[in-house]
């Protein structure tokens, strides 16, 4: 019997030959050239959130008022009476106004000003300027602080019975402000690619 012929058992893989190591002279990979696709509709995003943004800072216009009238020691009159009960004739507080009317004010002013650094954020982002970084992460700070605030109204003032149309608009825009801004955050901290959609 010719044991040439018997198909073997087992065969040992040959060894692969290492990966060449990277040469010293070749400059590294700037991953950090993903973010030029943002520019394609930085453009666009920067001037819808600057629009929305002064129109939410419009909405919201009496609360920095009132935080100014406080801070400087001078009364803040909101122009409304009570009608009825103890205090009848005298002026309604400000955060005593019904429907929670400071408390929405306050919120749609901070999500106005969130949309705003968000458009600068991105016009920084989108530019050659330095300092890309420390403006993204304020601005995400601003969104998170402003979207936890427009949750919190929207379920306020929906137990109160009112349909919370700004605070809740408010609140799941800022819920993907603050994820896009993490993703570009992400790519500014790793140099890596995150697909930005």
């Amino acid at each position: 019997m010719d044991l040439s012929k018997l198909p073997k058992l087992s065969e040992t893989p040959k060894p692969q030959p290492d990966p060449e190591p990277p040469q010293p002279n070749q400059p590294p990979i700037d991953y950090r050239a993903d973010l030029a696709y943002v520019d394609a509709g930085a453009g666009g995003m920067v001037w819808i959130s600057l629009i929305l943004g002064a129109l939410c800072l419009m909405l919201g216009r009496r609360f920095p008022s009132y935080v100014l009238a406080k801070l400087s020691g001078r009364e803040f009159h909101t122009q409304v009476n009570w009608v009825s009960g103890p205090q009848a004739g005298q002026e309604v507080g400000y955060w005593n106004l019904s429907g929670s009317t400071a408390l929405t004010e306050t919120s749609i002013f901070f999500f106005g000003l969130a949309l705003v650094l968000e458009a600068l954020a991105l016009w920084f982002i989108s530019s050659k300027i330095g300092g890309k970084k420390i403006v993204l992460v304020i601005s995400l700070i601003v969104v998170v602080v402003a979207t936890v605030l427009n949750l919190f109204t929207a379920v306020r003032v929906m137990g109160d019975g009112t349909v919370p149309l700004m605070s809740g608009l408010a609140a799941a825009l800022g819920g993907y402000m603050a994820m896009y801004q993490w993703k570009l955050l992400r790519v500014l901290n790793t140099g890596r690619s995150a697909p930005m959609t």
